[in-house]
C-alpha cells in the first residue's frame, strides 16, 4: 500500500465540492428550461373541470425559462382558475405519427394523459412530423391523427377535444440553446390545413 496518501475528510470534501459545482449548475439549467424531458407527476384533483394538454417540446416547455411555470398550460392554468386543473403531457421532440422517429403514443405520458381522466383534451401535435425523416404523406398523417382523436373520443369521461394547429419551427440561431429543430418550414401550413379539414370530419373543435 506504500506510495498511496490517504485523502483526509476535507480534501475528499473539497473534490466533492468541486465535482458539484462543475455538474449542477449545467443540470440545473437544463432541467430549468425544459430540456431534461422528465415526466412530471400528476395528481387529478377531484370535483374540476380536468384539462389535459397533449404534445411535444411546445407542450412540455422546452427552452423556455422555467419551463413548469410559464409554458403554455401554466398560462392556460392561470387564465381558466381554480375551477380547472390544466395538467401537461408534452414530450419533447415527438411526433403525431406512429411511423415517425419518436412516436408520442409510445411515451408513459401518453398512457397517463388517458388515466388522467380529463374532461376537455387539447392537442398540439405535427410540428416534428414535419421534419424529413418523419413525413410519410398527407394520407398517413391524416389517419393517424384521426386515430389519435378516437384514443380520447372513447375514455369514460367522454371529452371535449380540441385540436390545435402546429406552430412554424424556425432554422436554429445558435445550437446550443435549439439543439435539434429539422422541422420544414414550408410543410406546416399544408399539416395546418390536413388538421382544420379533421376538425370538420372529426367533429371536434
Amino acid at each position: 500500500m506504500s506510495g498511496f496518501e490517504p485523502i483526509d475528510f476535507y480534501q475528499r470534501n473539497n473534490v466533492l465540492l468541486g465535482l458539484f459545482i462543475l455538474v449542477f449548475p449545467p443540470i440545473l439549467f437544463l432541467f430549468l428550461f425544459g430540456y431534461t424531458n422528465i415526466p412530471i407527476p400528476v395528481i387529478r384533483k377531484g370535483k374540476k373541470h380536468h384539462i389535459a394538454c397533449i404534445g411535444d417540446s411546445i407542450t412540455y416547455g422546452c427552452t423556455v425559462p422555467f419551463f413548469f411555470h410559464n409554458r403554455y398550460p401554466a398560462v392556460l392554468q392561470r387564465i381558466t382558475g381554480t375551477d380547472t386543473q390544466v395538467a401537461a403531457f408534452g414530450s419533447n421532440d415527438r411526433t403525431l405519427q406512429n411511423t415517425g422517429n419518436k412516436p408520442y403514443r409510445h411515451e408513459k405520458v401518453f398512457t397517463q394523459s388517458k388515466d388522467y381522466c380529463p374532461d376537455t383534451v387539447i392537442i398540439l401535435l405535427g410540428t416534428n412530423d414535419s421534419k424529413d425523416i418523419n413525413w410519410v404523406s398527407e394520407e398517413s398523417f391524416r389517419t393517424q391523427y384521426a386515430e389519435l382523436i378516437n384514443e380520447y373520443r372513447v375514455l369514460e369521461s367522454m371529452p371535449r377535444i380540441i385540436i390545435c394547429t402546429p406552430p412554424a419551427a424556425f432554422a436554429p440561431i445558435n445550437r446550443f440553446f435549439y439543439v435539434t429543430n429539422d422541422a420544414v418550414f414550408d410543410r406546416i401550413p399544408l399539416i395546418a390545413e390536413i388538421i382544420r379539414s379533421l376538425a370538420k370530419s372529426e367533429g371536434v373543435d
